[in-house]
């Protein structure tokens, strides 16, 4: 939990200072060292706007699935912010799209990508959008991977759960 607190933190003071209209940025490849993963992302994209139109990004984080996965899960978050009525951080378009290795689109959304099944290889998260905040948007994102599906994990502890109930029940009538 420590790492991830870290991770994110991280990200966000570099998405601070990235002020890119446009970044294409590798991620690596994510490794499974343990049950999960989290591989944070993120981008502070300026508006350079003079008419107040606001300024359009794409920006591009590509990754690599070395090993089979059984579960991913993609976030990607605006973060806004207001102060004295004023919009300082704000985006009025927004999409994230994920890309595997041959250019077939495999989620398209506003944001979040519910659960994944992702197999070996090479894949891109674009993020696209508008931002009209008067400095600007900030989001910030994250690829979370796991050996264990999330309802498999659910699955396996009702379960385990159930057996417990019936070894109870038994030694209750023994």
């Amino acid at each position: 939990m420590k790492k991830l607190a870290m991770s994110v933190v991280g990200m966000a003071f570099a998405a601070i200072a990235t002020n890119a209209l446009a970044i294409t940025e590798e991620l690596g490849v994510i490794p499974m060292d343990g049950d999960f993963e989290v591989v944070s992302f993120g981008n502070f994209v300026e508006n350079e706007s003079e008419d107040g139109t606001g300024t359009t990004f794409t920006d591009r984080f590509n990754f690599t699935i070395a090993d089979e996965i059984t579960a991913t899960d993609i976030s990607v978050i605006r973060l806004p912010l207001t102060q004295r009525g004023m919009e300082i951080l704000l985006f009025d378009e927004f999409r994230t799209t994920l890309i595997n290795g041959v250019d077939t689109v495999l989620f398209d959304s506003d944001g979040q990508s519910g659960d994944l099944s992702l197999a070996p290889g090479d894949y891109t998260i674009q993020v696209s959008g508008r931002a009209i905040g008067v400095a600007g948007g900030l989001y910030q994102g994250a690829i979370v991977v796991s050996t264990i599906p999330i309802p498999a994990a659910g699955l396996l502890f009702f379960s385990g759960m159930a057996a417990l109930g019936l070894v109870r029940s038994r030694r209750a009538r023994a």
